[in-house]
Protein backbone atom coordinates (compact mmCIF):
# COMPACT_ATOMS: atom_id res chain seq x y z
CA UNK A 1 0.00 0.00 0.00
CA UNK A 2 1.46 3.82 -0.65
CA UNK A 3 2.14 4.97 2.75
CA UNK A 4 1.16 8.66 1.17
CA UNK A 5 -2.18 7.51 0.94
CA UNK A 6 -2.84 6.38 4.68
CA UNK A 7 -3.46 10.19 4.97
CA UNK A 8 -6.51 10.40 2.62
CA UNK A 9 -8.60 7.49 4.97
CA UNK A 10 -8.40 9.35 7.93
CA UNK A 11 -10.84 11.90 9.08
CA UNK A 12 -13.21 14.06 6.85
CA UNK A 13 -11.46 17.14 7.56
CA UNK A 14 -7.97 15.71 5.81
CA UNK A 15 -10.23 15.22 2.79
CA UNK A 16 -11.99 18.38 2.61
CA UNK A 17 -8.40 20.21 2.59
CA UNK A 18 -6.78 18.07 0.70
CA UNK A 19 -9.43 18.93 -2.49
CA UNK A 20 -9.77 22.71 -2.13
CA UNK A 21 -5.62 22.76 -1.96
CA UNK A 22 -5.03 20.05 -4.82
CA UNK A 23 -4.50 22.94 -7.82
CA UNK A 24 -1.46 24.32 -5.36
CA UNK A 25 1.72 22.20 -4.64
CA UNK A 26 1.77 21.10 -0.74
CA UNK A 27 3.99 23.38 1.28
CA UNK A 28 7.55 22.06 1.55
CA UNK A 29 7.95 19.63 4.49
CA UNK A 30 11.81 19.88 5.00
CA UNK A 31 13.17 16.48 6.15
CA UNK A 32 15.27 18.44 8.99
CA UNK A 33 11.38 18.81 10.82
CA UNK A 34 12.51 14.94 11.64
CA UNK A 35 15.53 15.18 13.58
CA UNK A 36 14.09 13.02 16.81
CA UNK A 37 11.32 10.68 16.97
CA UNK A 38 10.08 10.16 13.51
CA UNK A 39 7.31 8.21 15.06
CA UNK A 40 5.72 11.44 16.16
CA UNK A 41 5.70 12.79 12.76
CA UNK A 42 3.83 10.10 10.28
CA UNK A 43 1.60 12.89 9.05
CA UNK A 44 4.72 15.27 7.88
CA UNK A 45 6.54 11.68 6.46
CA UNK A 46 3.38 11.23 4.43
CA UNK A 47 3.34 14.67 3.39
CA UNK A 48 7.05 14.58 2.67
CA UNK A 49 6.66 11.23 0.40
CA UNK A 50 3.67 12.42 -1.28
CA UNK A 51 5.45 15.93 -2.22
CA UNK A 52 8.47 13.94 -3.45
CA UNK A 53 6.18 11.46 -5.35
CA UNK A 54 4.35 14.44 -6.98
CA UNK A 55 7.11 17.38 -7.60
CA UNK A 56 10.30 14.91 -7.21
CA UNK A 57 13.07 15.68 -4.46
CA UNK A 58 14.49 19.15 -4.53
CA UNK A 59 18.60 19.55 -3.05
CA UNK A 60 17.44 20.37 0.37
CA UNK A 61 15.12 17.41 0.94
CA UNK A 62 17.97 14.80 -0.73
CA UNK A 63 20.25 16.34 1.82
CA UNK A 64 18.35 16.15 4.75
CA UNK A 65 17.01 13.01 4.21
CA UNK A 66 20.58 11.54 3.38
CA UNK A 67 22.47 12.91 6.55
CA UNK A 68 20.15 10.98 8.39
CA UNK A 69 19.74 7.99 5.95
CA UNK A 70 20.03 5.30 8.96
CA UNK A 71 17.21 6.94 11.27
CA UNK A 72 14.68 7.34 7.95
CA UNK A 73 16.25 3.68 6.09
CA UNK A 74 15.15 1.99 9.59
CA UNK A 75 11.62 3.43 10.41
CA UNK A 76 8.85 1.76 8.94
CA UNK A 77 7.41 4.95 6.81
CA UNK A 78 10.60 6.85 5.98
CA UNK A 79 12.09 3.89 4.31
CA UNK A 80 9.53 4.82 1.50
CA UNK A 81 10.82 8.36 1.84
CA UNK A 82 14.68 7.29 0.77
CA UNK A 83 13.40 4.66 -1.39
CA UNK A 84 11.55 7.71 -3.00
CA UNK A 85 14.54 9.74 -3.15
CA UNK A 86 16.85 7.00 -4.58
CA UNK A 87 13.92 6.51 -7.35
CA UNK A 88 12.77 9.84 -8.09
CA UNK A 89 16.66 11.99 -8.18
CA UNK A 90 16.69 14.15 -11.48
CA UNK A 91 20.10 15.04 -12.27
CA UNK A 92 23.24 12.88 -11.95
CA UNK A 93 24.46 15.45 -9.35
CA UNK A 94 21.57 14.42 -6.70
CA UNK A 95 21.81 10.49 -7.85
CA UNK A 96 25.32 11.08 -6.69
CA UNK A 97 24.73 12.63 -3.28
CA UNK A 98 22.20 9.20 -2.52
CA UNK A 99 25.60 7.08 -3.66
CA UNK A 100 28.01 8.96 -1.37
CA UNK A 101 25.80 9.17 1.24
CA UNK A 102 25.36 5.28 0.97
CA UNK A 103 29.40 5.03 0.56
CA UNK A 104 29.81 7.30 3.59
CA UNK A 105 28.17 4.29 6.17
CA UNK A 106 30.51 2.86 8.82
CA UNK A 107 30.12 -0.58 8.56
CA UNK A 108 28.31 -1.20 11.98
CA UNK A 109 25.11 1.43 9.96
CA UNK A 110 25.67 -1.44 7.35
CA UNK A 111 24.73 -3.92 10.00
CA UNK A 112 22.31 -2.03 11.27
CA UNK A 113 20.43 -1.51 8.20
CA UNK A 114 21.22 -5.20 6.63
CA UNK A 115 19.31 -6.83 9.62
CA UNK A 116 16.30 -4.56 9.97
CA UNK A 117 13.39 -5.34 7.80
CA UNK A 118 12.62 -1.52 6.24
CA UNK A 119 16.89 -1.01 6.12
CA UNK A 120 17.27 -4.15 3.81
CA UNK A 121 15.05 -2.89 1.93
CA UNK A 122 16.15 0.44 0.91
CA UNK A 123 19.87 -0.94 0.24
CA UNK A 124 18.41 -3.46 -2.14
CA UNK A 125 16.48 -0.59 -3.54
CA UNK A 126 19.54 1.32 -3.78
CA UNK A 127 21.48 -1.91 -4.93
CA UNK A 128 19.46 -2.60 -8.15
CA UNK A 129 18.91 1.16 -9.29
CA UNK A 130 22.73 1.13 -9.11
CA UNK A 131 23.32 -2.01 -10.89
CA UNK A 132 20.81 -0.93 -13.62
CA UNK A 133 23.14 1.03 -15.01
CA UNK A 134 22.44 0.93 -18.83
CA UNK A 135 19.37 3.10 -17.48
CA UNK A 136 21.77 5.53 -16.35
CA UNK A 137 21.25 5.70 -12.74
CA UNK A 138 24.55 6.45 -11.56
CA UNK A 139 28.01 7.70 -13.07
CA UNK A 140 31.06 5.75 -13.48
CA UNK A 141 32.33 6.96 -10.04
CA UNK A 142 28.61 6.32 -8.08
CA UNK A 143 28.71 2.84 -9.66
CA UNK A 144 32.57 2.20 -8.32
CA UNK A 145 30.80 3.06 -4.64
CA UNK A 146 27.76 0.80 -5.09
CA UNK A 147 29.91 -1.58 -5.66
CA UNK A 148 32.14 -1.19 -3.14
CA UNK A 149 29.00 -1.10 -0.45
CA UNK A 150 27.95 -4.45 -1.88
CA UNK A 151 31.39 -5.94 -1.27
CA UNK A 152 31.39 -4.32 2.21
CA UNK A 153 28.01 -6.07 3.18
CA UNK A 154 29.52 -9.34 2.19
CA UNK A 155 32.50 -9.32 4.33
CA UNK A 156 29.63 -8.45 7.72
CA UNK A 157 30.24 -11.09 10.25
CA UNK A 158 28.86 -14.37 9.83
CA UNK A 159 26.85 -13.42 12.93
CA UNK A 160 25.01 -10.40 11.16
CA UNK A 161 24.44 -12.04 7.82
CA UNK A 162 22.73 -15.34 9.14
CA UNK A 163 19.80 -13.05 10.26
CA UNK A 164 16.82 -13.22 7.57
CA UNK A 165 17.03 -9.72 6.42
CA UNK A 166 20.82 -9.62 6.15
CA UNK A 167 21.02 -12.89 3.87
CA UNK A 168 17.90 -11.52 1.29
CA UNK A 169 20.39 -8.24 0.79
CA UNK A 170 23.16 -10.67 0.08
CA UNK A 171 21.29 -12.70 -2.14
CA UNK A 172 20.67 -9.49 -4.10
CA UNK A 173 23.89 -8.32 -3.82
CA UNK A 174 25.22 -12.08 -5.67
CA UNK A 175 22.54 -11.82 -8.15
CA UNK A 176 23.28 -7.76 -8.95
CA UNK A 177 27.37 -8.04 -8.99
CA UNK A 178 28.52 -11.12 -9.20
CA UNK A 179 26.79 -12.92 -11.82
CA UNK A 180 28.51 -9.65 -14.27
CA UNK A 181 31.72 -10.40 -12.87
CA UNK A 182 32.15 -7.29 -11.07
Amino acid sequence: MDPSNHAASGSSSSSSSRSSSSSQPPPPAAASTFSGDLDRNCEALRSLIRRIKEHGVDQEILRDVMANLVAFSTHWLGSYAVEACILRCPTPAHRGLVASAFAALRDDEIAQLVQDEYGACVLQRFLQSAAASKDGFLEQEEQEQARELARRIEELPGTVLEQAHAMRTVKVVRRMYTRRGD
